[in-house]
Formats: structure tokens, sequence, C-alpha cells
């Protein structure tokens, strides 16, 4: 009887050392979610990177919806699954995308993550995370939050050739030199520094009760002059009360005009009004991770949600942008920073109430400060070490 029973336990250990064996192997079943909850890139009790994610996408919304592998671990590797959802926004039809771009958009994301997202001592992300990438025919968004690091969204946006056309064309691009017409109002505060390093600022988001607009845009933002140019800011979304991350450059192609559009019709998320943002613009991104060379944006600032479709409440958010490709400025013309309405017609007041203006790290001398204005009523105030007003108004 006893040896019986040996044999039994001898029989079940065998058979669950086999089952172990079994799921190891690359056909087991995939594995399942630890812990949505848990700090991204840390499977159970292990200091795995980002990287060391088993992860995951598909195409929502497309005949083939099959899940396909992103990264596949070795096996000793595995034991969190991250989901990606990529979703395709475009005027076209027959849009589609590769899964070598899809990819390629993935990793550009992770790599800003690591460069530029604020993390806990647990390395746990603090807030949302966007992260787009402006490019000539398509672009990328993707968003991570605290609450799902493991489940987040890829959205591919292609516009069709006549929506591009249309949008380029449109008298709306924002009025930032006077070498280029004057559609619109602006005051631009720049510097005459040539460094292709970054510029930074604090933005005090004007009320919404001080500010109107009809018939355009209303824009605040800094950037530079020289090689492709850039605009680098936020623009004022009457419908949804709030300032949404935007970056326009490369004159006089001006890429990233129609991103303007999708971002305020696919997003309903942005930075609160009467509240401080604070923008970095880099001529030359010289962060570890990313395409180095590259024109790169990042603002930081308190959201009015915690996601693009406007759920959870107010939630720090951290949004990059980036171009498609490296330029390599090794100089810029001059820094500057700007109040505009956007729109040969348009009506309406705009405040810009810049601090803490600073070049590389290095506050700026209000003595380095020049200005110039469209017409329409436009006047520079509060100027001191770092700092000045901007208000603009049509004529």
């Amino acid at each position: 009887m006893n040896s019986t029973k040996k044999l039994m336990s001898i029989l079940v250990a065998l058979l669950m050392v086999a089952t172990l064996l079994a799921g190891c192997g690359k056909n087991a079943a995939e594995p399942q979610i630890v812990n949505p909850q848990a700090p991204l890139g840390r499977a159970a009790g292990t200091d795995s990177k980002t990287d060391e994610l088993w992860t995951q996408y598909r195409i929502v919304d497309a005949e083939n919806s099959a899940t396909k592998t992103l990264l596949d671990l070795t096996e000793e590797k595995r034991g969190i699954v991250k989901q990606i959802d990529v979703r395709i926004v475009s005027g076209e039809i027959d849009a589609s995308v590769t899964d070598e771009a899809i990819k390629e958009a993935y990793f550009r994301a992770m790599g800003a993550y690591d460069d530029e997202m604020a993390v806990d001592s647990s390395g746990n992300q603090i807030g949302t995370y966007n992260y787009y990438i402006v490019g000539e025919n398509e672009s990328y968004f993707y968003e991570q939050t605290a609450e799902s690091p493991l489940r987040t969204e890829l959205v591919v946006i292609i516009p069709s050739d006549t929506e591009k056309a249309s949008l380029q064309s449109e008298a709306s691009v924002r009025p930032t030199d006077p070498t280029r017409g004057s559609d619109g109002y602006y005051g631009r505060m720049y510097i005459n520094n040539t460094t292709n390093q970054f510029s930074s600022a604090s933005i005090a988001l004007p009320k919404s009760s001080d500010i109107s607009i009809s018939n355009g845009q209303l824009y605040i933002y800094g950037g530079f002059a020289g090689g492709p140019g850039a605009d680098m800011g936020v623009h004022y979304s009457i419908a949804h009360d709030n300032w949404k991350a935007a970056m326009q450059y490369d004159y006089p192609t001006m890429i990233g005009n129609y991103l303007t559009g999708y971002n305020a019709a696919t997003n309903l998320n942005g930075y609160l009004p009467n509240k401080t943002i604070i923008i970095y613009c880099h001529p030359y991104n010289d962060q570890s991770n990313g395409i180095t060379g590259s024109i790169r944006l990042k603002v930081e600032g308190l959201a009015q949600f915690a996601d693009m479709y406007g759920n959870g409440g107010n939630t720090n958010l951290t949004t990059i942008m980036e171009s498609h490709k490296a330029y390599n400025l090794s100089s810029v013309t001059y820094h500057k920073w700007l109040a505009t309405l956007a729109g040969s017609t348009s009506v309406g007041h705009n405040i810009g109430k810049f601090t803490n203006i600073k070049i590389n790290g290095t506050l700026q001398s209000s003595t380095l400060f020049n200005t110039a204005t469209s017409d329409g009523v436009v006047t520079f105030s509060d100027k001191g070490n770092g700092s000045i007003t901007i208000d603009v108004k049509d004529k």
C-alpha cells in the first residue's frame, strides 16, 4: 500500500514538472498580466527595464485585428504583458500602416519616455505620458497613463492629400514673421542667441474669461528661427476649454499644420486654463534616447483629464512632440516667444505671460530681449530678467 502511494506521488510530481516545462516553450499560452498597476517594465520580482516586457499590439477596427508580438523575450524574462491598441485615423478609406512603422514609433516613444518622464521612487510614472511624432505624410500619437501603463494606445494619423493641401494652405498658420506675411496678429520677443541648445519658459496660461477668439485660433509658444525653423507650444481649444500641445516646423512646408486639427478632433484632453505650464524647445535633441538631432518639444503641466477620452480628473501631463527625422541643426538665428491670434480675419484677445525664460538652463537678462509686432494692439509688460508678458488684440 505504501509503495502504491509513493508511486502515485512520483507520477503526480512528474506530471507537474512536465506541465511546467511545456509552459516554458515557445508555443506556450500567452502569459497573463500579473499586475496591471505594477510599475512599467517591472515584472513580478524583477528589476527589468521598460523594453523587457512581452509587448504586443493589435490594429483595432481592422479586418485582421490579430494580436502581434512587438517584442518577444526569452522564456526566462517573460512574465508580464504590455498590450498596445493601434488605431488609424485617416481621411483615406484604404489607409494602412506597416508593422515596421508601428515598431519604430513605439520604440521612439519609449526612448523619449526614458529621457523625459518623471517617475516616483518605485519606478511608477507620475501622471500621463503623451508622445507625438510629427511627420510629413503621417503622424503618431502614443498615450500611456499611470493607471494603466500596460494597456496603452497608439494613434496613427494619416490625412488625405486633399486634407493636407487644404489645411496647409489656410491662413491660420501661426503668424510669426513679417517676412512671411501678417496672417493675423502677434507679439514676439526674441533673443539673438544662435546656440542649438534648448530654450525653456514657464507660461501662466490665461483665464478663459480673459481671452477670446473668432475666425481664428489662439497660440502661445516658443521655438526658434533659422534652419527649418519651428513654432513649439500650445493652442487654445474653444470646444474643450483647454490648451493643447502643438508644434509646426520646416518653413515654408510647415509640417504639423494638419496635426493641430486632428489633435483637437481626436483628443479631448489639454492643459487647464489659469494654470502654469513649462515648455522646453530643443532645436537639436541631445537626449540619450530617440533620434539625436531631431526637433523636440516638451510640455509639462496640469491637464483636464487623465486620458484622451476624458476619463479621470485633473492629472499631471507630460507631452513630447518630435520631428519625424533628424535635422542636426548646429545653430539657429534666434530663440523666440510669442502670443498670437492666427487667421487673416481673426478677432480676439490673447495673453502670454512668460517667466523663467532660459537658454540651456541659464536665466536670460531682459537686456537681451528684442520685440516685434504685427498690426493690431500689442503691448509688452512685466519685462524683467527671465520674464515678459505679451498682450495681443485685433485692431
